[in-house]
């Protein structure tokens, strides 16, 4: 696509992906348009909002420019707006967008943030909006931009906003969402998780190979993984897990599947394989249970669902964001984030590598080779 450098390129989509969004693997279902053809063609876009608040309890409003030719003098979110494209598009880039516009509109600095849910939503046009919609604390200075938003844009404190949301001059869905975050004190609990998180850091003792003690570790911990096959940048995640708990869930996802290219094995064999591997690394049965954990192509179920299988634990690990996001939704510590050399070491490289014949002996514990070879992996990966 050959655009001028001030042309908009915004993120599109087929209506008929929206279920892949739950798994948050974005950079096959998003494709580039500009905002002319996006218009013109009525394809389905993703947008991003945020509901800001400050520390001491106000809440920031924007109200829609007179000159917006959408919905004038609507009063709506913070911030809002279509998410552009990016190469390799992935949460992050949508959650970074949020924050931009928030600066860029009302020229907020973010604090600490997170994202809250998805929404479809559906424009004049009837064309498909999917919202991604984040909440954040924000310093208390800022800067609106009078070209972008209406001189009642600002801070209102909560009785004021009360005033604000019984009067019909709201955007709805963002009405919903307003009296949603007070409803629930959605702000009481981001500063929380926000004061917690400073603390954290503050306190934080880094735990190595010398310094193992029990008093230092976490009692259980949690990872879920699809290991299709368990691999070398798995074995690396959960050693270095074992560093900082005494005990790992292990949870095998899309346990459901098998004998299909993206999933090749079925559970059961992937539990053989996590076996394996660690009892070639000297790790007894008794520190590690495995788990199957279903695909429900549906986010929200499917995080319920993994917290009612694995059951208590202290701190749950991803490298994914989106993961982890929706795992700090339910009030879970997260773990911090794992330095994998993540183009070699994931599952559609791996299996593209067997299925050219090239070379695997680095990327595959020799645990796991044998386990292939006993239940003629290799062979599958190539037939599939």
């Amino acid at each position: 696509m050959k655009v001028s450098s001030k042309t908009e390129i915004v993120a599109c989509f087929h209506e008929t992906d929206l279920p892949k969004f739950h798994t948050g693997k974005l950079s096959s279902i998003v494709y580039p348009a500009t905002r002319e053809e996006k218009n013109q063609k009525n394809l389905s876009f993703i947008i991003c909002r945020v509901y800001a608040f400050t520390l001491d309890g106000k809440y920031l409003v924007q109200r829609r420019s007179v000159t917006r030719k959408v919905l004038p003098l609507k009063y709506c979110d913070s911030a809002s707006g279509h998410v552009q494209f990016h190469e390799n598009f992935s949460f992050e880039h949508i959650q970074t967008e949020a924050w931009r516009e928030l600066t860029e509109e009302m020229g907020a600095k973010v604090i600490y943030g997170r994202f809250l849910d998805m929404k479809i939503e559906h424009n004049r046009e009837k064309a498909c909006e999917l919202a991604y919609n984040f909440i954040a604390l924000i310093e208390d200075a800022i800067h609106i931009d009078l070209k972008e938003v209406a001189p009642e844009s600002g801070f209102y404190t909560q009785e004021e906003m009360t005033i604000l949301l019984n009067q019909e001059n709201f955007v709805h869905i963002t009405h919903e969402y307003w009296k949603r975050i007070i409803t629930q004190n959605l702000q009481s609990i981001l500063i929380t998780e926000y004061e917690e998180n400073q603390k954290s850091k503050q306190s934080l003792t880094p735990i190595s190979a010398t310094n193992q003690d029990d008093a230092n570790r976490f009692s259980v911990g949690a990872i879920v993984g699809r290991f299709q096959p368990f691999h070398n940048g798995h074995l690396q995640l959960i050693l270095e897990i074992f560093q900082e708990v005494k005990f790992i869930k292990i949870g095998i996802g899309s346990s459901q599947y098998s004998h299909t290219a993206d999933n090749p094995f079925s559970f059961d064999e992937r539990r053989k394989m996590i076996e394996a591997a660690l009892k070639e690394q000297d790790i007894a049965a008794s520190y590690f249970q495995i788990y199957p954990i279903p695909d429900l192509h549906n986010i929200s179920k499917w995080t319920t669902t993994m917290l009612e299988i694995l059951g208590n634990f202290e701190i749950f690990y991803s490298n994914s964001e989106w993961i982890r996001q929706y795992l700090s939704n339910h009030g879970k510590k997260i773990g911090a984030l794992k330095k994998i050399n993540f183009q070699r070491f994931n599952g559609t490289f791996i299996r593209s590598e067997i299925m050219a014949d090239r070379e695997t002996a680095g990327l595959i514990p020799l645990a796991v080779i044998n386990v292939l070879k006993e239940i003629k992996g290799f062979e599958r990966i190539k037939s599939l």
